[in-house]
């Protein structure tokens, strides 16, 4: 067996092998190599297309020496029925890589997939939603740089698991609407597309917040249905603005 080799499936070998380890792999159990959790309770909030969305975040972080591919997501019920799928384009299209990566998040690093299971109004939620990863593993080459998983290895190089719980919340707070008048305009709300307030992550106190997860800039047109008129760049382009 290689050091490359055993950097992938070493740490699996020795969790089955020594139950005298305060923490060992069970049975039924997956070796997953990334770890999730949900940063907050989803909070459900009636959108503009009639639906219920159920719109929180999974941070996946990778304590291990493999490189890890999100395959897929799927929102599920504690009983394991699927509720909501992601995978491909639109996977990616709903996950942060925070190393700048594509698609791999290589050892230590970290992505935050930003979920949005949603249901009809007139459904009944579930209490806890939980999320089933599909992911690919991958080894590290002589030169640090992924390679496939040994075909004989303990490992698989693709596996699945379900994770990241999370209790449903409390409904989302619905305000009046703060403006009069016609031409204003919702730009970068919730929930199906990271928009520069969905996809803020914020570390505070050692802490993960989402403080902007139902933020709206509302930004009026003019009487001819324009956003600016002149340099973008300037201020007194636009007719108005106001974040809330």
């Amino acid at each position: 067996m290689t050091r490359d080799i055993l950097s992938a499936t070493g740490l699996a070998a020795l969790l089955l092998a020594t139950p005298s380890l305060g923490q060992s792999i069970l049975p039924g159990e997956t070796f997953s190599s990334v770890a999730v959790r949900a940063i907050s309770a989803p909070n459900p909030v009636l959108g503009a297309d009639g639906r219920v969305h159920l719109a929180y975040e999974i941070m996946v972080e990778n304590p291990s020496r493999t490189f890890v591919t999100l395959d897929k997501v799927e929102g599920v019920d504690a009983a394991g029925a699927g509720l909501w799928s992601l995978e491909g384009d639109g996977l990616r299209a709903m996950t942060t890589m925070w190393d700048g990566a594509d698609e791999v998040i290589p050892p230590g690093g970290s992505a935050t997939v930003f979920m949005d299971v949603s249901f009809a109004a007139d459904a009944v939620l579930p209490e806890t939603v939980l999320g089933r990863f599909t992911v690919t593993l991958q080894v590290a080459d002589a030169d640090g740089k992924p390679a496939p998983m040994p075909a004989d290895g303990l490992v698989p190089a693709t596996v699945s698991f379900v994770g990241a719980a999370a209790a449903v919340g409390a409904p989302a707070v619905v305000i009046d609407p703060p403006l009069r008048g016609s031409g204003w305009v919702a730009v970068n709300g919730c929930c199906d597309s990271v928009t520069s307030h969905r996809g803020a992550v914020m570390a505070v106190d050692g802490d993960l917040k989402v403080p902007e997860r139902f933020a709206i800039d509302w930004v009026k047109l003019d009487a001819e249905g324009r956003l600016f008129t002149g340099d973008a760049a300037k201020v007194e382009s636009y007719t108005s603005g106001l974040s809330a």
